[in-house]
């Protein structure tokens, strides 16, 4: 098994933490995609963390659903700093 960096742990984190606040939300991804302009598949790639995230989309889909990027970006951290003191 290969052990993850830091800053991927980071990534995933954030990315469980958007999809948990986008559901909260009540968006759906279909949705979210069409309200940025962007494609489903993209957008999908990057929630599940098969690619990085760029940060402008991160802003985009906060904005959107109406939370802060540093309430998600905050929660990873802390999520990141728990995995990491195990």
């Amino acid at each position: 098994m290969v052990k993850k960096s830091n800053a991927d742990l980071f990534l995933y984190y954030v990315s469980l933490e958007l999809k948990g606040a986008i559901t909260a939300q009540n968006w759906t991804l279909t949705r979210l995609a069409t309200a940025m302009g962007r494609n489903k598949a993209n957008l999908s790639l990057w929630l599940n963390g098969k690619r990085d995230m760029p940060i402008k989309v991160l802003y985009e889909i906060c904005a959107l659903i109406g939370v802060e990027p540093r309430v998600i970006v905050g929660r990873a951290q802390r999520r990141l700093q728990g995995k990491t003191e195990n």
